[in-house]
């Protein structure tokens, strides 16, 4: 199983956005996230601009990493 990357965010505005982002993608399927990341992914592969890629890459983070921790979390507590 891989390590989960976990997103800090730095701004206030982020702070605010990131934990309800997170619990949004947490109800969504795995499966329906594939295309979603694989589309980030490529753009942070391919972007020359690196503020671009630096995005892609902590959007990466919040849903893949944030998102599945929440969703572990609430299956071991029981709730759905």
């Amino acid at each position: 199983m891989t390590k989960l990357t976990y997103y800090t965010p730095r701004s206030p505005l982020t702070r605010l956005v990131a934990p309800v982002m997170g619990t949004a993608v947490s109800y969504l399927p795995p499966r329906a996230l594939g295309p979603f990341v694989v589309a980030l992914r490529e753009l942070s592969n391919r972007s020359r601009r690196p503020a671009l890629r630096g995005r892609a890459i902590r959007t990466i983070d919040l849903v893949a990493g944030d998102g599945m921790s929440i969703r572990l979390k609430r299956q071991h507590t029981g709730r759905s």
